[in-house]
C-alpha cells in the first residue's frame, strides 16, 4: 500500500518553478486531464458515499438519530478535505474512480447498471420467451378476461369467508416460517419492479416531460406494459395476506378484503384500457409495498416497528397524490373531447373512459376508506386515558395489528 501510495506521490515531482524536473511538464498515465477536471465534479461523489457503507442501510432504517448524529458531521469533514487538499497527489486516485463510478450512472442506467437485462434472462427462464416479445391482448394473455377476473373475486371472498366458517371452532395456526418467507418474497418482488418501473420511466420523463409521461400514448411502451402485467400478477399472490389471517383467526376488516379485491380489478382495468398514467399509482402503491411487507415481516420476527403509524400516514398520502393527477388527467381529457372551451386542460390524455372513471371511483373510496382506519386507529387510542398498568411483553408472539394494505 505504501508503494502504491508513493508511487501515486511521484506523479508531479516539483521544483520551485513549479514544474518537473526537467523543466517540463510531466504526464503519467494515472494523472489525465479527466483527473484535473474542477472540484465541483469530482465532489459530486460525496453524496452518494455513505450508500457504500456496509451499514448504511441498517444505520439508516434502524438508527435514524445515530445516522443524523454521525453524517453531517462525516460529510462536512469529506467537504474540507476535498477542497483544501487537492495539490496531494493521493487524492487524485479518488477522483479518478469517482468519475468511473458517476460514469455509470445515466438515464439509461439510474441505478449504475442496466437491470433490465438481467430481468429478460430470468424472464426468458421462466417462460421459454424474450421479454421483448410480450403483449398483453384481452383473451390471449392469462387473466386478461373480465370473466376470469371476476371468477377470481368471488373464490377469494368464498375462501376467506367459508374458511372462517369451517375454522370458527378450531385453533389458530401460526404458520410463522411461511408467513416470513411470504414477506420477504413480496418486499423483494415489489422492490424489483419498482426499480424495474422507473428504470423506464426515467428517461421519458426527463426527455420529453412529465405531462408526456401521464398523457401520451409513447409512455406506454412494450417493457412498460409487461411490468404492469406482472405487477397485476402480483395481486393474486398478495390475496393470500387474507388466508394468513383466516387460518391465524385474525378479525377481518371490511377495507382489508375489499381493497385486495378490487385492486386486482383495478389493475386489469387500467391494462385493458392501456392508461398511460397508471404508472403513478403503480410506483407509489409498489413504494409503500416495499415497506409494508419488510413491517410484516419484521413483526413476525417479534419486533415492535415505531413507524406503524406513518406507514399509514404513507398510503393516505398515496392516494392523495394518485388522485390529484388522475383527476387532473381526466379533466383534461374532458376538456379537450366535450368541452374545449373550459380553462386548465393541457391536452388529450390516453386510455379509454370507462378505465379513468372506474380508476377515479375506486381510488376516491380508498382514500375515504384508509381516512376513516386512521382515525378509527390512532386518533380514538390518543383519547383514551393511560393507565398506570404496565404492559406485560410478548417475546414469542407479536399481536398482529396490521395496517390495512395499500
Amino acid at each position: 500500500m505504501m508503494a502504491f501510495i508513493h508511487e501515486r506521490r511521484c506523479c508531479y515531482p516539483r521544483t520551485e518553478s513549479g514544474l518537473g524536473t526537467n523543466g517540463k511538464k510531466r504526464e503519467f498515465p494515472f494523472c489525465s486531464a479527466q483527473a484535473g477536471q474542477s472540484a465541483h465534479e469530482s465532489s459530486a461523489l460525496i453524496f452518494f458515499l455513505p450508500l457504500f457503507h456496509n451499514n448504511f442501510f441498517w444505520v439508516y432504517f434502524f438508527q435514524p438519530s445515530i445516522f443524523r448524529a454521525t453524517s453531517s458531521f462525516s460529510l462536512l469533514c469529506i467537504f474540507f478535505f476535498f477542497f483544501h487538499s487537492f495539490d496531494k497527489p493521493i487524492l487524485l486516485y479518488y477522483r479518478m474512480a469517482a468519475h468511473q463510478l458517476l460514469d455509470k450512472f445515466s438515464l439509461e442506467t439510474p441505478f449504475g447498471v442496466a437491470l433490465y437485462p438481467y430481468f429478460d434472462k430470468v424472464y426468458t427462464a421462466v417462460t421459454g420467451k424474450s421479454a421483448n416479445s410480450f403483449a398483453f391482448i384481452e383473451g390471449v394473455t392469462p387473466l386478461s378476461t373480465q370473466r376470469e377476473v371476476l371468477i377470481s373475486c368471488i373464490t377469494y371472498l368464498v375462501v376467506i369467508f367459508g374458511g372462517q366458517y369451517l375454522l370458527r371452532s378450531a385453533s389458530a395456526f401460526k404458520f410463522k416460517l411461511l408467513f416470513q418467507i411470504h414477506n420477504l418474497l413480496l418486499t423483494l418482488v415489489s422492490l424489483s419492479l419498482l426499480l424495474l418501473v422507473i428504470e423506464q420511466l426515467l428517461p421519458i420523463i426527463v426527455r420529453h416531460g412529465l405531462l408526456h409521461a401521464v398523457c401520451s400514448t409513447e409512455g406506454w411502451t412494450q417493457r412498460l406494459e409487461l411490468l404492469y402485467y406482472l405487477n397485476y400478477l402480483v395481486k393474486y399472490w398478495e390475496l393470500a395476506d387474507t388466508v394468513f389471517l383466516v387460518v391465524k383467526k385474525k378479525k377481518l376488516e371490511f377495507l382489508h378484503y375489499f381493497h385486495h379485491s378490487m385492486t386486482m380489478v383495478l389493475c386489469y382495468t387500467q391494462l385493458v384500457g392501456r392508461t398511460t398514467v397508471s404508472w403513478v399509482p403503480i410506483v407509489l402503491n409498489l413504494t409503500v409495498h416495499v415497506a409494508m411487507y419488510w413491517y410484516y415481516l419484521q413483526t413476525s420476527r417479534g419486533l415492535r416497528i415505531w413507524w406503524k403509524k406513518y406507514l399509514t400516514t404513507m398510503q393516505i398520502i398515496q392516494f392523495v397524490i394518485d388522485l390529484v393527477v388522475i383527476y387532473a388527467c381526466s379533466y383534461s381529457y374532458f376538456t379537450f373531447t366535450y368541452a374545449p372551451y373550459l380553462p386548465g386542460g393541457f391536452g388529450d390524455c390516453a386510455g379509454t373512459e370507462g378505465a379513468a372513471a372506474f380508476g377515479c371511483a375506486l381510488l376516491t373510496s380508498y382514500l375515504f376508506l384508509f381516512i376513516n382506519f386512521y382515525r378509527q386507529t390512532y386518533k380514538a387510542k390518543a383519547k383514551q386515558p393511560r393507565t398506570a398498568t404496565k404492559t406485560p411483553e410478548i417475546k414469542n408472539d407479536v399481536k398482529d395489528v396490521r395496517p390495512i394494505k395499500a
